[in-house]
């Protein structure tokens, strides 16, 4: 337990269980990156099990980097290198617009001969360095390029053996993310994805409250995800995240870091069964203002006055034409913002199109409802794939231990090492519930011997927390209640978490998540910055609030730099164990500095999920999140994948990165 959280229990006087819970951390939200000015106290105070990186703790030599994409994500990045020269250092990075690649390449002393206008060109250089036996041109890539792209970079940097950071998403469909997974995890690379929410303070106080076991068990979440009406005009309607056709569902676009979060809270059980509802209701051509749709106007400059003036969604309020110089018109210009530029792109380009003539499909509010449960080895197809051949995560670990399996199956024997007997065991106990789910209309009519062992808790570690309160309630309540209630109560479905889950463009808040956490003895309610907690079992004593200080700098409430410490550190464990000759197996069998559920197969559950998500809402159903997985690997199996043959690499074309305002 760190300091930080000590402390913490210690001055809201909480009755902190000692608990042997998972090590986590968890995942990022996309709040603005002036903190300062947006309200946002939040900062990194625990990741893993160990403390930040310092600098008496900095390796012998900094880990070299290569950024691709110098937008507002690759700045940030880049940035952190900059304010830890002891830690990383930029040696190269690619960037095809020339007044931002030039100051890119000033800001951070990086010669001409190192400032690419194209990866193409960067991963050449590469190629002629290892071919004349030098070292490749950096130890690791962080790649912040345009979504279609990430899939596709990710492989072709794993296979020269880059240790890779990569933004969010993982791919734009089930087969690129699943095409990536195998490459990762064949090359052996320290592998990061973009999920800077866990590594925040907020996040991570948060992470340790519920992993402590302090409250109980997690039983259920309610999270609201603000994305902010101009924000979402502006990414999702005007900008690069607004078709699917051209990207990821706006669940795994915008939300991916919720999901991640809530599987990283409930590690190590998995989502089950999900189920979603909304669709795009606003920004539709009907929906645009009569005075306006009269006249055709198809731009925000054509707009007449009486209409832009009051209409939220203008183009022309851009702050730049102000004099303002930071989002948006950063990002959609090449060089410093001018109002001449921005007027051009307003002229031009997407952004400055009428909102209500925009080619977008995206929704504007969504609801999402998961169940979690424990994962089992006749279903987790995931964990074991069974594609055939070499493709579709058969084989691509072959020879070494998972790290995703030892982070998701925290709990849960291998079935390779489970006696006849046992599995006989596990066979009876769902033969049970099943003649239970059949029964369940006739309790009497069900055999004692077929109710015993139905209550099967999902996991050791969930079960643990209470256990004794349990045996209190039975041994108190027994001798009063009705013999039918015991038989009842045995008949019950084991306990599965859940979490409602609401995305919605129209608010004034720009991404500061909502969220309550329902424990079996306490509440949790915060906001991205502060959060209050409610011990049932104090009588009296009321919510306390909690306030996590501000550790650590970056956008995202310290959780991009986060993100970079603890990649940094898995880089330079992975480079320690290399050198000295110790095996994969050993490496693996390592506390991950990354975290629980942050393995390049826990992030591909992530997706899968996101997917799966997305096929509930468009065919209103329950999806069963085995069957989808299952049924996702197979299809991939069945396909080339990228490592049959050397894909031709696409031309890096500006960005208009990324998804919100600095930091978001």
């Amino acid at each position: 337990m760190s300091k930080f959280f000590k402390k913490t229990l210690k001055r809201v006087s909480w009755r902190a269980q000692q608990t042997e819970g998972p090590q986590y951390p968890l995942t990022t939200p996309e709040a603005p990156t002036d903190l300062v000015a947006n309200g946002n106290g939040v900062s990194m105070a625990h990741i893993a099990s160990s403390e930040l990186p310092e600098e008496d703790d900095a390796p012998d030599s900094p880990v070299t980097l290569a950024i691709i994409g110098a937008g507002q994500r690759g700045k940030n990045f880049a940035d952190y290198a900059r304010s830890h020269p002891r830690l990383a250092k930029v040696v190269a990075f690619a960037e095809p617009r020339p007044e931002t690649r030039a100051e890119f390449a000033a800001r951070h002393n990086i010669a001409d001969k190192h400032a690419f206008s194209s990866h193409k060109e960067l991963l050449t250089l590469s190629d002629v360095l290892i071919a004349d036996g030098k070292p490749r041109i950096a130890q690791a890539v962080v790649i912040c390029v345009q979504d279609k792209m990430h899939a596709e970079l990710t492989i072709e940097f794993a296979k020269r053996g880059f240790h890779i950071l990569c933004e969010k998403p993982l791919g734009i469909d089930a087969k690129e993310c699943i095409d990536v997974t195998e490459e990762v995890e064949k090359s052996a690379v320290v592998y990061a994805l973009g999920h800077n929410f866990p590594y925040s303070s907020y996040a991570a106080s948060l992470s340790e409250l519920v992993h402590s076991g302090t409250l109980g068990r997690l039983v259920h979440i309610e999270h609201l995800e603000p994305v902010g009406y101009y924000h979402f005009a502006h990414s999702y309607v005007r900008g690069n995240w607004q078709s699917e056709q051209t990207s990821a569902p706006i669940i795994l676009t915008k939300s991916s870091h919720d999901l991640d979060i809530f599987c990283r809270w409930f590690h190590p059980l998995v989502p089950k069964h999900v189920s979603s509802f909304g669709g795009l209701s606003h920004f539709r051509r009907e929906r645009k203002p009569p005075e306006a749709a009269a006249r055709g106007v198809m731009r925000c400059l054509e707009c007449p006055a009486s209409v832009e003036q009051r209409c939220e969604y203008s183009a022309k309020r851009t702050p730049v034409l102000g004099g303002h110089t930071g989002w948006p018109g950063s990002l959609i210009v090449d060089g410093r913002p001018t109002a001449e530029k921005m007027t051009r792109a307003l002229e031009e380009t997407p952004y400055g199109l009428c909102v209500y003539e925009s080619a977008n499909d995206v929704p504007d509010h969504q609801t999402v409802l998961i169940e979690f449960s424990a994962p089992t080895d006749e279903t987790d197809a995931l964990q074991y794939a069974n594609g055939g051949g070499g493709g579709a995560l058969n084989g691509a670990s072959e020879g070494r231990a998972s790290e995703s399996r030892t982070s998701f199956r925290v709990g849960y024997p291998d079935p390779s090492d489970r006696s006849a007997s046992q599995s006989r065991e596990r066979q009876q106990q769902q033969s049970r519930h099943r003649q239970l789910q059949q029964y369940n209309q006739r309790p009497s009519s069900i055999p004692r011997s077929h109710r015993q062992g139905a209550s099967i808790a999902t996991s050791q570690h969930y079960a643990a927390s209470s256990r004794s309160h349990s045996r209190i309630a039975d041994t108190t309540e027994r001798r009063s209640r009705p013999r039918d209630t015991d038989q009842r109560r045995e008949e019950l479905p084991p306990m599965n978490p859940t979490v409602s889950f609401t995305l919605a463009a129209h608010t004034d808040s720009i991404c500061v998540r909502k969220t309550t956490l329902y424990f079996e003895h306490g509440e949790v309610i915060g906001d991205m910055s502060t959060y209050t907690v409610s011990d049932f079992r104090e009588f009296g004593r009321g919510p306390r609030r909690v306030v996590p200080p501000r550790v650590h700098g970056g956008g995202h409430g310290g959780g991009d730099w986060g993100l970079m410490d603890a990649w940094l550190k898995a880089i330079v464990q992975r480079e320690k164990e290399l050198a000295g000759g110790e095996e994969s197996t050993e490496t693996t069998a390592r506390r991950n500095p990354l975290g629980v559920g942050a393995t390049v197969r826990d992030q591909l559950r992530v997706f899968l999920t996101g997917f799966a998500i997305e096929e509930a809402r468009k065919q209103r159903k329950v999806v069963d999140c085995e069957e989808f997985e299952a049924r996702m690997l197979q299809s991939a199996s069945a396909s080339t994948t990228h490592g049959e043959e050397d894909s031709q690499l696409a031309k890096v074309s500006v960005e208009y990165e990324p998804e919100g305002p600095p930091g978001m």
